[in-house]
């Protein structure tokens, strides 16, 4: 293999690794906003939060997400049908709070340090509507 083919070919597989698939959540698209339910979505994209909403293990579209930041600037997204949410709205960490809902279901974050939601809640602690 010519020199300028290997390094392509290791930097890639090198992004690919960096992403750090999550073994238990599926890429179902792999280019856009559905892709990767569960992972580190800052980990490679330049999202100011980021995150996936559950219920039990299947992923929940249409909740509503809504980020209060430091300085009560509110930034409010809806999840798509992956679960997934990003922002590129400037946010002060920590941020207030984060609040999801949809229909009854509410669930509630005071004092997020960090808009890598699915780097917490990995696998063992999903982000769950009741």
């Amino acid at each position: 293999m010519r020199p300028r083919l290997l390094l392509a070919a290791v930097s890639a597989a090198a992004l690919l690794a960096a992403c750090g698939r999550d073994s238990s959540s599926a890429c179902n698209d792999s280019g856009g906003a559905s892709m990767c339910p569960g992972d580190d979505c800052l980990s490679c994209h330049g999202f100011k939060a980021a995150g996936t909403v559950y219920a039990g293990t299947a992923p929940v579209g249409s909740a509503t997400v809504t980020l209060v930041d430091r300085n009560g600037v509110a930034v409010t997204k809806s999840t798509n049908s992956a679960g997934n949410f990003y922002t590129t709205s400037a946010l002060t960490y920590p941020l207030q709070r984060v609040t999801i809902d949809k229909g009854a279901d509410t669930v509630e974050m005071l004092d997020v340090a960090s808009g890598h939601c699915n780097d917490c809640h990995d696998a063992r602690f999903r982000i769950h509507l009741p």
